[in-house]
């Protein structure tokens, strides 16, 4: 299945339930993580609790990506053109192979860094449907 994005696609605000990190004081000293595999008995698969907070208006910002910063925001807006074409995003070792390399030296020259790691990756559906014949993860 074919997905297409149009620059025509009507802009709006919407709202979601969503869930925020509670401030703890052990995140001065320790980043909050949260780990979606098993770590083993030595770690902790999280060190965050999160409070849901319900109908959280989400502003559709489409057209002023450069009024906010990272520094600012918390949040920036990078483009990046995938080497990948839509369907091969179902295949985790091109993802893995040529995605990873892609956002690595994106996010290596946006935040100044050394060294980026991409743990894992997810691939999201909307309906079993979407599901292509032969999903390689």
């Amino acid at each position: 299945m074919e997905i297409s994005q149009s620059n025509d696609a009507p802009r709006c605000d919407t709202s979601a339930n969503l869930s925020y990190l509670v401030r703890d004081k052990k995140h001065d000293e320790e980043k909050p993580y949260r780990l979606r595999y098993d770590p083993g008995e030595d770690l902790l698969r999280t060190n965050c609790v999160t409070k849901p907070q319900k109908d959280i208006r989400i502003h559709d910002f489409r057209g002023q990506e450069q009024l906010f910063s990272l520094e600012n925001h918390g949040f920036t807006v990078a483009k990046l053109e995938p080497k990948l074409s839509l369907n091969e995003f179902y295949d985790s070792s091109k993802v893995k192979d040529v995605y990873y390399e892609q956002l690595k030296d994106l996010l290596k020259d946006l935040l100044q860094a050394k060294k980026v790691e991409i743990l894992e990756h997810v691939v999201r559906m909307n309906t079993i449907n979407q599901c292509p014949k032969k999903l390689n993860l």
